[in-house]
């Protein structure tokens, strides 16, 4: 079984294609500054972890995410109306693990905090599901197949400093097993057929001041063949990329990505594209969730935003309309 940490503290950097793997992380030693071991709860509170659900649905987006830095831990989602523009929007936060259960496992995992929100994969099962329930405001029941053979996930470990890591797992799958949306204690109207699920998952001792920008999608193409994509620019870029994008399946890596952007106004048009313009995407904003976050030992200034994308992934792959997001980050944690 392939092991993230083998010996001599060595880490083995780049793409995975062994599944399950032994996410032995605790067996890392974390050096600070001045080469001095960093361990017990100050190591635990630099391992920073997250998982994200994008999920598009008739006329509805949903995001859901679980931040846990050690020290501090962020539940979020927001539901957004294509048609009327509405959205609502939960948050969460707390300090240490306070009730919340987070497995570090990639291939088998729970998250669960309370009974706000349920998240669980398992290798043998093939399965992802999850649960939220914001307040009895917004549930979401859904359960994906998730196959390594079919689903062809990107899985990369990647440095991030002199001395830490990140590893990463992203994919995009369409068609849950099962999916519904309760809103106000009524039942959505989506469409269980054209249901799709971009999906993130991330861990590692990150930089200390950590920068990102990114782009994900999952959606039909010109061809009606299911398309997702995962692009990013200043994180996971300079060892092995994890810039990719799916066509049926299938996985198709891609070179450095240009995110273009007003800075003072990203609410405007995006371009995205690479060196050769190979890929060459527009994304149009329509809905902004901003979080900011400025305390003693933490700054965060998050931007994601929901749109849509248009444009070519290649030659013969074009897409046009495709709901999904894009993010800006900066951190210092």
């Amino acid at each position: 079984m392939f092991s993230i940490i083998s010996n001599n503290n060595k880490v083995n950097f780049g793409e995975i294609n062994d599944y399950p793997i032994n996410f032995n992380y605790k067996d890392f030693k974390l050096y600070n500054f001045f080469d001095k071991e960093v361990k017990s709860f100050l190591k635990n509170f630099k391992f920073h972890k997250f998982n994200y659900f994008g999920i598009t649905s008739g006329n509805y987006f949903a995001g859901i995410g679980v931040v846990d830095l050690g020290y501090l831990f962020n539940i979020f989602g927001y539901l957004y109306d294509f048609e009327t523009k509405k959205v609502f929007e939960f948050n969460k936060k707390g300090i240490l693990k306070n009730n919340l259960i987070y497995d570090v496992n990639p291939d088998n995992y729970k998250i669960k905090y309370k009974d706000l929100i349920n998240i669980e994969k398992s290798f043998d099962k093939k399965t992802l599901i999850l649960n939220v329930n914001f307040n009895n405001k917004l549930i979401i029941n859904t359960e994906f197949e998730y196959d390594f053979n079919k689903n062809n996930p990107l899985r990369l470990l990647a440095p991030a400093n002199h001395n830490g890591w990140v590893f990463t797992e992203k994919s995009a799958l369409h068609k849950p097993l099962s999916f519904e949306i309760i809103f106000n204690k009524s039942k959505l109207n989506t469409d269980k057929e054209n249901t799709f699920l971009t999906y993130d998952w991330s861990a590692g001792f990150m930089k200390r001041e950590t920068n990102w920008t990114w782009a994900s999608f999952s959606g039909l193409n010109n061809e009606n063949q299911t398309t997702g994509a995962n692009f990013a620019s200043f994180v996971n870029e300079k060892y092995c990329s994890e810039n990719i994008y799916w066509e049926n399946n299938n996985k198709f890596k891609a070179e450095q990505i240009i995110f273009e952007y007003e800075n003072n106004n990203p609410n405007k048009k995006w371009f995205i594209y690479n060196k050769n313009k190979e890929i060459e995407l527009i994304f149009e904003p329509e809905f902004e969730r901003t979080e900011k976050i400025n305390a003693i030992i933490i700054k965060s200034f998050f931007r994601q935003f929901l749109g849509k994308f248009s444009g070519k992934l290649n030659k013969n792959t074009e897409i046009k309309n495709i709901y999904g997001i894009t993010e800006i980050h900066r951190a210092l944690w």
